[in-house]
């Protein structure tokens, strides 16, 4: 009913002929309301056939906007890409909800069930764990097939996820005996994968409570658990100490006395505090939520003040 009404406005039209001519662009459409945003954006993204990644001025307007599209389409095809909180104190611990928020939205768009992205100006611009190495660190485990436990904790914690004596949150992974658990930032629910011999004889989610298994899956996935993945612990302290001998000057003597917490958080079996500054030093070519886009429409919605 709703995609036919947007058929028939002939300014609607207008705007997809002109997506399908790359010379029009960019488009301009003005005086549209905030009802009838959400209705344009997710008229295009039904009509144009290719993802759609919609830039707001703020967090706020993001999150009434994404809100309001959901309502009108599938929500599970539409997604707030949420904005990183930068810390400039060094903290014992940290909230990764955010961050986790994230890698579950990079995750639904490399693997086409997130058709519409809302995100702020400011989180659209900040950088994030490039294409590849999302990629590179994303597996799935089946039932039937044989695999080295061993291996699997390795890659496990290649992707950045913690070891723990008993999964109790997401990014987490515990083995006890023949026993793998794990929890992905892109699930619901952990997994649990019971093995028999090399075999995953089991795969099933389970409640994190009661820590019993809820329902049997075919096939488990592994995303990466944090944006700043090194190759190697070895290479991140390595990166680390190259990075305290070139700072200079006094600003230099603080970043130098920074650097010497992490490397003793690290030496402690710790993770680092806000790892995400590390990001530049990590990664050669740092991606943006554009890296994930290439080839969509990006929506610009501005919000005009009146006279």
């Amino acid at each position: 009913m709703l995609q036919n009404f947007l058929d028939s406005v002939p300014q609607f039209r207008q705007v997809l002929s002109a997506l399908g001519r790359s010379f029009d662009m960019p488009i301009f459409a003005a005086g549209v309301s905030g009802s009838e945003r959400a209705m344009l954006i997710s008229g295009i993204e039904k009509r144009h056939g290719k993802p759609v990644l919609v830039i707001t001025p703020d967090e706020a307007s993001a999150t009434r906007l994404s809100e309001d599209i959901a309502a009108l389409c599938e929500p599970s095809a539409v997604a707030l890409y949420p904005i990183r909180d930068l810390r400039f104190r060094m903290a014992e611990s940290s909230s990764a909800e955010y961050e986790q928020k994230r890698l579950a939205v990079l995750g639904r768009i490399l693997e086409g069930s997130c058709r519409i992205v809302v995100t702020s100006v400011e989180a659209a611009l900040q950088f994030t764990i490039p294409p590849g190495t999302f990629k590179f660190n994303t597996f799935s485990i089946e039932r039937g097939q044989s695999y080295d436990m061993d291996d699997l904790a390795k890659r496990l914690s290649r992707a950045g996820y913690e070891r723990r004596s008993q999964v109790d949150g997401p990014c987490q992974f515990s083995v006890r005996g023949g026993i793998l658990d794990f929890f992905s930032p892109q699930s619901k629910d952990p997994v649990r994968i019971e093995f028999w011999g090399d075999e995953a004889d089991s795969v099933a989610s389970f409640d994190l409570e009661s820590q019993r298994r809820t329902r049997e899956i075919d096939k488990a996935f592994v995303a990466p658990a944090r944006e700043v993945l090194p190759d190697s612990t070895e290479a991140f302290v390595k990166m680390l100490k190259d990075a305290h001998a070139k700072q200079r000057g006094k600003h230099g003597l603080l970043v130098k006395a920074n650097i010497e917490k992490d490397l003793e958080r690290i030496e402690a079996g710790l993770s680092v505090s806000a790892p995400d500054r590390y990001i530049p030093l990590v990664y050669k070519f740092p991606a943006t939520l554009f890296d994930y886009l290439p080839e969509g429409v990006v929506v610009s919605s501005e919000f005009i003040k009146q006279k």
